[in-house]
């Protein structure tokens, strides 16, 4: 190995540790503020960066920043949905939707928060949308596990259109994401059963009957 290959391999381990870190104060800030409501440099300076253009080297934009964000974040949600696919009983509704929601519960930062519901409410209600971001799942292929999950709740609800139904379910995610919102006050034991609720009531609006209007 030449000396400069040999610089760039040593580089790389301390260049992806700052990547995560600008992710990690990204994803914090915005969920907090919102997407247009942080600068880049203020998101560097809480990574510990002294380079205020730090996101830019790294990410060129706020929208490669995003980019990054969900591309991690929903790559570690659709395998731990496929490995809960393989496990789950496809005939029982709250199974599903499980399967939906506690990998979103397991996406928690370095002190246990799931800061990433914040910024995904973030995400969902002011997404423009911007032509430089382009949502994992929107672009998944029909293999993906998110996409046979829903194939596979539109079989026990055969009465509901199936564009309808993810309609539903787009909105009834919100739900789920509240719940896991940062708070101090809820303890894990008090959070799971939420979320449980949570399921339920999803499972019942899912069911209600279409609108005759």
């Amino acid at each position: 190995m030449n000396s400069t290959a040999g610089t760039k391999a040593a580089k790389a381990p301390r260049r992806a540790a700052t990547r995560e870190r600008l992710m990690a104060s990204a994803e914090q800030l915005i969920g907090l503020k919102g997407i247009d409501g942080v600068s880049l440099e203020e998101i560097a300076k809480h990574a510990g960066q002294a380079n205020k253009y730090a996101v830019q080297y790294h990410f060129v934009s706020r929208e490669g920043l995003i980019q990054a964000i969900l591309d991690t974040r929903i790559a570690a949600i659709e395998q731990r949905r496929r490995a809960l696919l393989d496990h789950i009983d496809l005939s029982s509704v709250n199974e599903i939707l499980n399967a939906f929601v506690l990998p979103l519960a397991e996406q928690v930062d370095e002190n246990g928060e799931c800061a990433f519901a914040r910024f995904l409410l973030q995400f969902a209600t002011q997404f423009q949308p911007w032509s430089g971001i382009v949502h994992p799942l929107v672009s998944a292929g029909e293999d993906s596990a998110s996409h046979a999950l829903s194939r596979a709740l539109a079989t026990l609800f055969p009465h509901i259109p199936e564009p309808v139904l993810g309609q539903r379910l787009i909105l009834l995610m919100h739900l789920p994401l509240r719940v896991l919102l940062p708070d101090e006050h809820q303890s894990a034991v008090t959070r799971a059963a939420r979320l449980d609720d949570t399921v339920a009531m999803i499972a019942a609006a899912l069911a209600a009957p279409l609108s005759r209007a």
